[in-house]
């Protein structure tokens, strides 16, 4: 078995990839890659050395981007893990890197929930069901979205979705009918939902 090439591959980053199709990425100042040529035959000891570098660099790899990632905004771990395997990361990397990351405080599902929570409710007032739906379709646990919608979510909260909501159907339709409807598909109780309509028809 023999080396077949030694390229860049990022700015930080070399890529070995090896006669059987196997690749290791290392890190650019790595003083294995001074011994590495094109051509050179590989044994057990060579390969044993750059599966050691490619795991410490991928891990590296993995930490920076998810670090990355939560610099632009908070994030589920499923979404996390999710960006991570789309961008071809090791599967048990990612989980490790993860892992570090909820016990150092770095990721929470539970923070996640109320700043996404909070922020849907000032943008885009929805009610209880549809952001349920969305923190479930983010991996939240059921346990922590009912606890965050129950501390985030009063009555005095949802009627005041429901009421900016309802401004905001009004002035794309003059339709009760079809602003009952946007607002119902919005997660927001049909009661709740006839009343405010009908209470704004009445003269």
């Amino acid at each position: 078995m023999t080396i077949t090439s030694n390229r860049k591959q990022g700015p930080s980053t070399r890529r070995i990839e090896l006669s059987d199709g196997s690749f290791f990425l290392l890190p650019a100042d790595s003083s294995l890659l001074q011994d590495l040529r094109a051509g050179m035959p590989a044994d057990d000891e060579v390969r044993d050395r750059l599966a050691e570098e490619h795991r410490r660099h991928s891990r590296l790899l993995v930490y920076t981007k998810t670090l990355d990632l939560l610099a632009a905004r908070e994030h589920s771990t499923q979404e996390l893990s999710r960006k991570l395997l789309q961008r071809g990361y090791d599967a048990d990397l990612v989980g490790e890197v993860l892992s570090e990351c909820r016990e150092a405080g770095y990721v929470d599902d539970r923070r996640f929930a109320r700043a996404f929570v909070e922020s849907r409710l000032r943008r885009q007032p929805e009610g209880r069901a549809v952001l349920q739906s969305r923190l479930a379709g983010r991996g939240v646990d059921r346990h922590i979205c009912d606890e965050v919608l129950q501390e985030l979510f009063s009555d005095e909260a949802e009627h005041d979705a429901l009421q900016r909501a309802f401004e905001k159907a009004r002035r794309r339709t003059d339709d009760a009918e079809k602003q009952m409807a946007a607002l119902i598909r919005k997660g927001f109780p049909y009661g709740a939902v006839k009343a405010i309509v009908r209470n704004y028809e009445s003269p």
